[in-house]
């Protein structure tokens, strides 16, 4: 992968004073089309997914093969649980590869995923981000990958976590030809 960029209708001194009004910031074109197909190719053929959960109040990452190996009656009997739950509240199930986790735990792969992470936690992103929202305190950039398949989802929420000290939110979507009905609005 030859390296990412902010791209150049994104300046801070034009886009901040809209997030800093708004609260938020749609950035269309963030990466440039050469890296986000090769980063989306990438993501489609060569990454160990999971299954992300939430049963109760517990976070749980499954395996597939683990999730498969459930016997059927089971397996079926989680899945309405859950799905009791998210018509009631908060609640979620997709495919997750927590980036940020693998990385700092020194098992890296060589995906790119990596190196879009590494840029994430760049000097150049980082001082893009607090100029951008007005902010000095940003200084570190979580990343994880999440991949929706039919059944999946993640209804309303924050991106509030204890001890993350998170200050704010981003999703970078590489699916091609998104459509609205589809979903998956910020």
């Amino acid at each position: 992968m030859a390296g990412f960029h902010i791209g150049r209708h994104l300046e801070p001194a034009a886009i901040g004073p809209v997030f800093r009004r708004a609260g938020r910031l749609h950035a269309p074109d963030f990466l440039d089309a050469a890296s986000a197909a090769e980063l989306h190719g990438a993501l489609t053929s060569s990454t160990d997914w999971s299954r992300s959960l939430l049963l109760g109040d517990k976070p749980f990452v499954v395996t597939p093969e683990k999730w498969d190996a459930m016997p059927a009656d089971k397996r079926a009997e989680v899945e309405a649980g859950m799905l009791a739950q998210a018509r009631a509240g908060f609640h979620y199930a997709f495919q997750t590869w927590p980036v940020s986790d693998e990385v700092e735990a020194g098992r890296r792969t060589g995906h790119p995923a990596e190196a879009f992470y590494d840029f994430l936690n760049s000097p150049v992103f980082l001082d893009w981000i607090r100029a951008t929202t007005g902010d000095d305190r940003a200084a570190y950039c979580d990343a994880q990958c999440t991949r929706y398949r039919p059944g999946d989802y993640l209804n309303g929420h924050t991106d509030e976590a204890e001890g993350k000290n998170r200050l704010f939110a981003y999703v970078m979507n590489l699916t091609p030809g998104w459509r609205v009905d589809w979903g998956g609005l910020l």
